[in-house]
């Protein structure tokens, strides 16, 4: 219903889609990302396109997997964008100004882990970046492979080789550690 009020202009409709999904939506892109600053901006674009895509929905029943499909593609976005960043750690001002706040970029020796979820959040961010999407979709957002499949515009069996060598690859390092 509220996807048919948003498609005829209804801004309260519109905002009521964002109040529902907006926390979901940052988990997922939060888990994606790894970062939080990187999961707003991912949050912000996806409700973006949302208002200025919401008429194109066909079927609103697949609202929550529409939605999802573009705020992955947005932290797909965002990953091609970071991976292209360069800093030059010579410059001394590198060193007086920046203070790395991401545990995933920080050495091992310094992590200490509170809990299994802190562990295991660790490992799933040192993923190749399809194989995390794919193991936060099935096992944080709870899609089906087929549903990530759909939403990755992948074949099937290539979702499932994904989680696999996620799987494959988490059950190592944990057993190292």
């Amino acid at each position: 219903q509220l996807v048919l009020e948003a498609k005829n202009g209804n801004e309260s409709a519109l905002e009521e889609i964002y109040h529902r999904y907006e926390k979901s939506l940052f988990y997922t892109a939060y888990k994606i990302t790894g970062n939080k600053d990187d999961a707003q901006d991912a949050l912000q674009d996806t409700f973006l396109q949302i208002s200025r895509s919401i008429c194109d929905i066909q079927r609103p029943e697949f609202l929550k997997l529409w939605m999802n499909r573009i705020i992955a593609g947005k932290c797909r976005d965002i990953f091609r964008r970071n991976k292209t960043v360069t800093v030059d750690m010579d410059t001394p001002q590198f060193y007086n100004q920046y203070v790395e706040e991401r545990i995933e970029h920080l050495p091992e020796k310094e992590l200490r882990f509170q809990t299994d979820k802190e562990l295991i959040d660790y490992y799933i961010m040192q993923l190749p970046y399809l194989q995390r999407e794919a193991i936060i979709m099935m096992y944080f957002q709870n899609f089906s492979l087929q549903q990530i499949a759909d939403l990755s515009n992948e074949p099937l069996g290539t979702i499932k080789s994904r989680i696999h060598l996620a799987k494959k690859a988490l059950r190592q390092h944990l057993a190292a550690y």
